[in-house]
């Protein structure tokens, strides 16, 4: 007799209040398909994909040349989207928590962007919560009350389309188990998203199910993608690549071979976005042993950057010669509300930011925040002026066909010695370490973007930081003439927020404060360093949410 999933999957943490609604015996059903037809296949992916990312950071796998893809020999483009998706000029990102969801939706942005990967902490109440949220959201019955002003919203009319970012391909639900195993945190987003709103979102909103598809470094990923919605479509009875996704290019690898891997996914490929955060990230983690090749602090860079600018427009150019939408990424800077001189700076830097994106040929552009909706349509409209996009304009003047020229920066003689001009201050090495500490002790707490210094900081910024800390320390970076070592620096840095913290918050808060410092000297101080915080941070995250 076969089995029913509650009898296949243990919960780690028992079953949460949200259980009946979010994990219905169906939705198991759906996702144990999915578990039982990819599990296998993506392990050995990950795999083999740990094992490429080695040798290339060992200088061992050369750059592939950004040259044209062998396709060119015969003519092609994406397949034409439907027309709700071709006006693009505004999305706005948030993590899909209650209140950003009613915000974000009611903002008047063209998209809406639910982010699971790197804007939300994945404690299982947030997870099992954001599914919720965006069950109810296009149910149009989502709603909070607002302590603070005392009011009510809710979701109004719902005229932005909805797309999530799922967990990214190496990333686990540690709270769901097949087997004593964690299930992908992937296929969980995918199956629970897809079966509570496919119907919804087609029969109600006029939409489908669109995603974002985050951290992919390879053709096999872009491909493993691509066949994963097919098997989803076909378990819904859906229509063939009707599941529409935007590629967000965050990584130096996939970079390298974007024309091969839009064209693995150009049956359902609707736009390529500017991550840039997790691209600047990418170049730091896997140049790290090109020591000549190291770029300025988080802090220190701009969009003005030679390698920012050739990224932005190698994405335009490839993008829009293949007939999709080219999206930039999101600034970071955000408005404060109660405080107008501070939000009056933030969104003239991004109306500088986003009107140069525009200018260059951009159909659009993210942004983090409600306030920043309106004033960014109007970069955009006023230089697209007839239609809804600009996916007629090319680069001409741009040509990327070597190496040097997309990575302007790279010197690819692996373990060459420090360059003596390569030198940092010491507040660059203290901003870094002020950025994790601060946003670790928030993550723990089940906080996954928050406002710090006027910025908006979530995984892919602070992974910049985290990355050019340990490198700084590990490789023993040259400072300016009489400041300390940057491992001295972080431990100051550390010392002097927990000194300062310790008497205005809880005994709960300085327990976190403490784990989350502990979480960045083992970060920093690891002989290799880890692709990714989470393997640090998230088999802490359960114990001590536990402790709260």
């Amino acid at each position: 007799m076969e089995e029913s999933p509650t009898q296949v999957i243990k919960f780690l943490q028992g079953k949460h209040f949200l259980h009946k609604t979010v994990l219905p015996d169906r939705c198991l059903d759906l996702f144990l398909t999915l578990h039982n037809r990819f599990h296998t296949q993506l392990l050995t992916l990950i795999q083999e994909k740990e094992v490429m990312l080695r040798q290339f950071d060992q200088g061992l796998i050369p750059l592939k040349p950004p040259s044209p893809s062998d396709k060119d020999a015969h003519p092609w483009q994406c397949e034409p989207y439907p027309i709700n998706l071709q006006r693009r000029q505004v999305e706005i990102t948030a993590p899909p928590l209650r209140k950003q969801v009613v915000n974000a939706l009611n903002a008047g942005a063209d998209v809406f962007m639910a982010d699971f990967d790197d804007a939300l902490s994945p404690t299982w109440p947030n997870v099992l919560g954001g599914h919720y949220n965006l069950i109810k959201a296009i149910r149009r019955n989502l709603r909070f009350y607002d302590t603070d002003k005392r009011k009510e919203y809710a979701v109004m009319e719902i005229n932005s389309q909805i797309f999530i970012q799922p967990r990214s391909l190496g990333r686990e639900e540690g709270h769901m188990l097949v087997e004593g195993l964690p299930v992908s945190a992937t296929l969980f987003d995918l199956a629970v998203y897809a079966f509570h709103n496919y119907v919804n979102l087609t029969e109600k909103l006029g939409q489908n199910c669109y995603f974002y598809i985050p951290k992919v470094d390879t053709l096999e990923e872009a491909n493993f993608w691509n066949e994963m919605l097919s098997f989803l479509e076909q378990q819904l009875k859906a229509p063939a690549n009707s599941f529409k996704i935007t590629f967000v290019v965050e990584s130096v690898l996939a970079l390298s071979q974007l024309e091969e891997i839009v064209f693995a996914l150009k049956e359902r490929l609707v736009g390529l976005n500017t991550g840039r955060w997790n691209y600047i990230g990418s170049v730091v983690k896997r140049f790290r042993n090109f020591p000549s090749s190291q770029i300025e602090a988080r802090h220190s860079l701009s969009n003005e950057a030679s390698f920012l600018q050739a990224f932005q427009s190698q994405i335009l150019n490839i993008a829009h010669k293949r007939g999709i939408h080219a999206i930039g990424g999101t600034s970071s800077f955000v408005p404060r509300e109660n405080q107008p001189k501070l939000t009056e700076y933030a969104i003239s830097q991004v109306i500088s930011e986003k009107t140069k994106e525009a200018e260059l040929g951009f159909d659009g552009a993210w942004v983090v925040h409600p306030l920043l909706v309106q004033p960014v349509a109007q970069c955009f409209a006023e230089i697209i002026t007839h239609g809804q996009h600009q996916k007629d304009r090319l680069l001409d003047e741009f040509e990327c066909d070597t190496v040097d020229q997309l990575f302007p920066f790279i010197n690819f003689r692996a373990g060459e010695l420090l360059t003596d001009d390569f030198i940092i201050d010491k507040e660059e090495v203290k901003n870094a370490a002020r950025v994790c500490l601060i946003y670790y002790f928030h993550w723990l707490k089940g906080t996954g973007a928050f406002s710090f210094d006027n910025l908006m900081e979530v995984a892919s910024t602070v992974e910049i930081c985290r990355a050019q800390l340990w490198i700084w320390g590990n490789q023993r970076q040259r400072m300016k003439e009489g400041e300390q070592p940057p491992v001295n620096l972080e431990q100051e840095v550390m010392n002097e927020i927990i000194g300062k913290e310790t008497g205005k918050i809880s005994t709960h808060d300085k327990l976190t404060l403490l784990q989350a410092k502990n979480l960045l000297k083992n970060l920093t101080r690891m002989k290799e360093l880890p692709e990714s915080f989470l393997e640090l941070a998230y088999p802490i995250l359960d114990k001590h949410q536990a402790k709260l």
